[in-house]
């Protein structure tokens, strides 16, 4: 794996057995030295936009089927759209996670999201993961994780329950044939 921690994608092994964890997708959409930021691309929620959009509002939704997804366990309220925009032009405040692919807390990105007024493809999700300073590191040095590179088509182009096992396929590894082994090796 390139050498860059984000933007990248976490996949956790087969050993991996404790929720929320298991089985997951991450995104890593930030890391710095004082810690690292994250978000779950495949656990739908069993709730659609419309389930949390129905309360009086007025926009006219045409993308309010599309599933929810739990972002992570870390302040599940809130609410993120990870949606692509033009290169480097992000339409709403928070953060870039690579040239044409943004995350935003931002309610109106959301109504828009859901009008089908964004000028590409989107996922909600509820909550984030979080790591602190030097924890990612250490979890990746013991093979707690496995990483790949960034990848759009993983995010938007694979349905949320199929994400785990194509990830794996872009590691070149069937998960189940993949062994971890204390200490950090994997065969």
């Amino acid at each position: 794996m390139k050498n860059s921690i984000a933007p990248s994608i976490l996949i956790a092994p087969p050993a991996l057995l404790a929720p929320p964890f298991n089985e997951s997708v991450i995104i890593i959409a930030g890391h710095q030295t004082n810690g690292s930021l994250g978000f779950m691309l495949n656990r739908p929620i069993g709730v659609t936009i419309r389930d949390l959009m129905e309360h009086g509002d007025d926009c006219d939704p045409i993308h309010t089927e599309k599933p929810v997804l739990f972002g992570g366990p870390v302040d599940k309220n809130s609410g993120f759209v990870m949606y692509e925009h033009e290169k480097n032009k992000p339409l709403a405040p928070g953060f870039m996670v690579a040239q044409g692919l943004s995350i935003s807390p931002a309610r109106k990105l959301l109504e828009e999201a859901a009008s089908g007024n964004l000028p590409g493809r989107f996922d909600l999700m509820l909550g984030y993961a979080s790591w602190n300073k030097g924890q990612l590191n250490r979890e990746l040095s013991r093979g707690d994780w496995l990483q790949t590179s960034f990848s759009l088509e993983l995010i938007f182009d694979t349905p949320p329950e199929e994400r785990w096992l194509k990830a794996f396929e872009y590691l070149g590894i069937a998960p189940y044939a993949y062994m971890h082994v204390p200490g950090g090796a994997q065969a």
